[in-house]
């Protein structure tokens, strides 16, 4: 019989504390310092017809920054209307086709881009 006294003064003791516990859990998440999540941005960017001939006559072209930056969830949306292909970073872009990215992690994706005068890009994903 003690052992029986012994877990139901247990769970007496114990069933408030898990109470406590989970209260004090749930105030502390609705609580938090973090700012609330922003929407996810989507980024739309057209390469027009005659781009890469603009590129070949030394015109400046500026249709992609050297540096673009952009938060996890953001969306990347590239649309090739040039007669040629074309790459930006990583991507490669066929003539009359379209890239849809959306970034899930934090990384830095440098590469070439023959869509702007400097021919280099870095795509920024914070």
């Amino acid at each position: 019989m003690a052992g029986c006294r012994r877990v139901g003064v247990t769970l007496r003791v114990g069933v408030p504390v898990l109470l406590l516990a989970a209260v004090l859990m749930s105030v502390g998440a609705s609580c938090g310092d973090d700012p609330p999540p922003r929407s996810a941005r989507t980024t739309r960017i057209v390469i027009p017809v005659g781009t890469k001939a603009a590129v070949d006559r030394g015109e400046a072209v500026a249709i992609f920054s050297s540096v673009m930056r952009f938060k996890v969830g953001d969306r990347l949306i590239i649309r090739n209307d040039d007669e040629v292909t074309h790459v930006v970073g990583p991507y490669t872009v066929r003539a009359g086709e379209r890239i849809d990215v959306r970034f899930r992690r934090k990384a830095i994706y440098p590469g070439p881009c023959s869509a702007n005068d400097a021919g280099r890009t870095v795509i920024m994903v914070q």
